[in-house]
């Protein structure tokens, strides 16, 4: 990303020896100036790697950074869509076959119990992904509807217990 003009808010590319890159302009933390975020890695798995290194390049700054993997966790997000969909797209039309799944270490998450955190987390997803994909993000906010929903529900039936249980003491 040149830092002498605004070019696109994100990229996403797949090459055909599978090497992935990402470039995406965002807001900094604290929301006043606007960086350069980039990552690249390979595909060797059908499934998106795990703690690959974010870049961040500030204009004022002749250099690009290597951002701490625990920091915004909301850029990680935007990067894990991004990247889920272009391999997605890559897999729905054959050119992933013959690549490991990769080793599931932990149970799935739909086997896990559902939490109202869980929920909020699946929430910041999925604005993510809508916001990604402008018009066509669309086509999930039903999904992100029915959590809103679900999410309400499971608060107000935490609350109705915790009454309960403050009434029998």
């Amino acid at each position: 990303m040149s830092n002498n003009r605004d070019g696109p808010l994100f990229f996403c590319k797949i090459t055909q020896a599978l090497e992935w890159s990402i470039e995406l302009k965002a807001k900094d933390a604290s929301g006043e100036r606007r960086l350069g975020y980039r990552a690249s890695g390979t595909v060797v798995r059908r499934k998106v790697p795990i703690g690959y290194g974010i870049q961040v390049h500030d204009a004022d700054r002749a250099v690009w950074t290597t951002m701490p993997i625990n920091d915004r966790k909301d850029i990680r997000q935007q990067f894990d869509a991004m990247l889920t969909q272009a391999m997605q797209t890559l897999a729905s039309h054959g050119h992933l076959e013959g690549l490991p799944a990769g080793i599931m270490k932990t149970k799935p998450k739909a086997m896990t119990e559902v939490s109202i955190e869980r929920i909020d987390d699946a929430l910041g997803k999925l604005a993510l992904l809508m916001q990604a994909h402008g018009e066509h993000g669309l086509a999930v906010l039903p999904i992100f509807e029915r959590l809103g929903r679900e999410r309400e529900q499971m608060a107000s039936l935490d609350d109705r217990l915790a009454r309960a249980v403050a009434r029998a003491r």
